[in-house]
């Protein structure tokens, strides 16, 4: 008779516990080497898998005893998002005069904003550490969810601390509206340190804990992911050439619709064109996001419909019609 085991909240047929447990870090480990490569984040030993972006965010600051941040107005997150801290949002010019006026333990800056705002996030990060001091400067922390709307630059060179960024954005099928994201390090002696506060988590770190890790990212989406990119053979060109379709689609449509695309391949589109054909395949294709004022934001990704053809369930028969290539 065919037995079935549970492990960390996965079924599986005839399997040790133990080895699922490895199984499942092994391939925890080859998603952190991935992200590591194509996004320009080594080594993949300082990345940290996490299930929400903001839940990592919480316990670092609480490791780290933050008690105040600057952020820049275009940010997604404000002072909602951190209620243990003071927090003070300030646009994008006001920044650095701010940050020498209030002294903050942290500075969250996105490399592009979700409302599609390109920054200079290397730039301003460079001018807080010579103002400053390296020693004296604050936690800078460059959220890079949105990178993948001008090319993803390279993590190493955005002169953060801390980078908080994921796939699901602007790599995996955005139908699956992954939850999957990580922290990446920008010192070794930062990563040691903050990795202490996320080890008791099942999957988050390269340590294994031999028992009584808490339940953290699903194991049922690493599976996922890691089976999808070995699909994908995904590597940095892959996605710079991603990126161009993307850049492609992202002006054909503007020149259709009547806008500008200048900045990035995020476009933001009046009420009026909620009916447009075009924005409803976008919209069944998990593209966009209407707001409650009724503008739409649009994510423009060339191949969305065909990324996920093998793994998803239904594959959208738009996707060709969409091709941005």
């Amino acid at each position: 008779m065919r037995t079935w085991k549970k492990v960390m909240g996965c079924v599986m047929s005839e399997v040790s516990p133990g080895k699922a447990i490895r199984e499942l870090h092994s391939k925890a480990a080859r998603i952190r080497q991935t992200f590591s490569e194509v996004f320009d984040a080594p080594p993949a030993s300082r990345i940290v898998l996490v299930p929400s972006i903001l839940a990592a965010l919480h316990i670092l600051f609480a490791k780290l005893r933050v008690r105040r941040m600057v952020l820049t107005s275009g940010e997604y997150y404000g002072a909602l998002h951190f209620p243990a801290q003071r927090v003070e949002s300030v646009g994008v010019k006001d920044l650095i005069k701010r940050t020498k006026e209030l002294k903050p333990d942290v500075v969250m800056v996105s490399v592009v904003t979700w409302k599609g705002e390109v920054l200079p996030c290397a730039e301003l990060f460079a001018e807080i550490r010579s103002m400053r001091g390296r020693e004296g400067a604050p936690l800078l922390v460059a959220d890079y969810c949105h990178a993948g709307a001008v090319g993803f630059p390279s993590v190493k060179k955005l002169a953060a601390d801390v980078v908080c960024g994921g796939a699901g954005k602007w790599v995996t099928p955005p139908l699956w509206n992954s939850k999957l994201g990580f922290l990446w390090f920008g010192s070794g002696s930062l990563s040691s340190s903050a990795k202490t506060a996320f080890v008791p988590f099942f999957l988050a770190t390269n340590q294994q804990p031999p028992f009584l890790v808490s339940r953290w990212i699903d194991p049922a989406e690493v599976r996922t992911l890691h089976a999808w990119l070995a699909h994908r053979r995904l590597d940095r060109s892959a996605l710079v050439a991603q990126y161009r379709a993307d850049r492609k689609f992202a002006s054909r449509l503007a020149a259709q619709l009547g806008m500008d695309c200048s900045q990035s391949n995020i476009l933001w589109l009046s009420r009026g064109h909620a009916g447009d054909k075009r924005v409803r395949q976008l919209e069944r294709l998990g593209l966009t996001w209407k707001m409650p004022d009724g503008r739409i934001r649009i994510l423009c990704r060339a191949r969305a419909g065909a990324l996920g053809q093998k793994f998803l369930s239904t594959p959208d028969p738009t996707s060709t019609r969409l091709s941005g290539d």
